[in-house]
């Protein structure tokens, strides 16, 4: 059997190829990923480093762009925000003030109501005391 299947070893930019010496065919690969070799932790041709590195560019980027919006392009309006903002706070406060006057305002209606239904009876009986009849 050794001299039928002859296996010789040889490391080749990390491989480790098993060579039948008769039928001059590979028996075993095994696969390390070093240069000229497929490598296995790839992903579309790129390393997972190269990937970070390209992730890390586009994240740079993204902030760089939305640092230029916030300041640049809506700094101008931080004035007219702040100003908006106040706006809608002064406008919240009086609208509170509205509701507290309109319930004073309820209470009183009530009772000028009460007052105005004991008028009304008073005079309904001074009425019928004058002209001994009904109103």
């Amino acid at each position: 059997m050794q001299k039928k299947l002859n296996l010789i070893k040889k490391k080749l930019f990390g491989q480790i190829l098993m060579q039948d010496k008769n039928a001059s065919r590979i028996t075993g690969v095994f696969i390390l990923g070093k240069k000229g070799d497929v490598r296995l932790h790839m992903l579309l041709g790129l390393s997972w480093g190269e990937w970070a590195s390209i992730t890390t560019i586009i994240v740079f980027m993204a902030g760089v762009v939305s640092l230029l919006f916030k300041y640049i392009v809506f700094g101008s309006f931080q004035d007219d925000i702040k100003d908006l903002n106040r706006n809608f706070k002064t406008l919240n406060d009086n609208l509170r003030e509205i509701r507290i006057s309109i319930m004073e305002l309820d209470k009183r209606l009530d009772e000028h109501d009460r007052r105005l239904d004991r008028h009304h009876e008073r005079i309904k009986e001074l009425h019928d005391k004058i002209r001994g009849g009904s109103y």
